[in-house]
């Protein structure tokens, strides 16, 4: 319960990151150029597996950073 009250923050990147590349990659399934309608410059715009790949490499640090938390007595 005190984990989830410190780490809601990174909790909650992580979430919308998720969220983010499902919505991007609905947008791709159906067709929606996403790059063009957020004048996105196509050269430097994150794919929906990258945005996977940032949701997961920051889940996996928040859950390591609350083990390792979780254990000290502080």
């Amino acid at each position: 319960d005190i984990a989830i009250r410190i780490y809601r923050g990174i909790f909650l990147f992580v979430l919308v990151t998720f969220l983010l590349a499902v919505n991007t990659w609905g947008w791709r399934k159906a067709g929606v150029n996403h790059v063009l309608i957020f004048e996105l410059d196509p050269r430097d715009h994150l794919s929906y597996q990258h945005l996977l790949e940032v949701g997961v490499f920051f889940l996996t640090f928040s859950l390591i950073l609350t083990t390792i938390c979780s254990f000290k007595s502080f």
